[in-house]
């Protein structure tokens, strides 16, 4: 039963963790970025033009692998519950 409730702790914490990460970048509904782009404008000819500064957004493939990650070990947590109480017999005693 322990085990258990670690796997769902760690999957909560996964979860968080994602979300938190993705928000922090502002919900950014893309795929993940590493290089972010800024408008410049060049003072004397005026023309607009886009650098690109290294950095991180996460975006929703970011999103999508945490909350699977987080998903399959809540599901293996669930499956180990019920594993564990199989082993136990009609009588309440545990089996070999």
């Amino acid at each position: 039963m322990r085990a258990a409730n670690a796997i769902a702790l760690v999957a909560a914490l996964i979860l968080a963790v994602t979300l938190t990460v993705w928000s922090s970048g502002g919900f950014h509904r893309g795929w993940t970025q590493t290089q972010i782009p800024t408008p410049q404008v060049d003072p004397i000819t005026e023309i607009a033009f886009v650098t690109y500064e290294q950095g991180f957004v996460a975006g929703m493939d970011f999103l999508l692998l945490g909350a699977g990650i987080a998903t399959a070990l809540f599901a293996s947590s669930i499956i180990v519950t019920m594993r564990s109480r199989r082993k136990v017999c009609r009588d309440g005693m545990p089996r070999d």
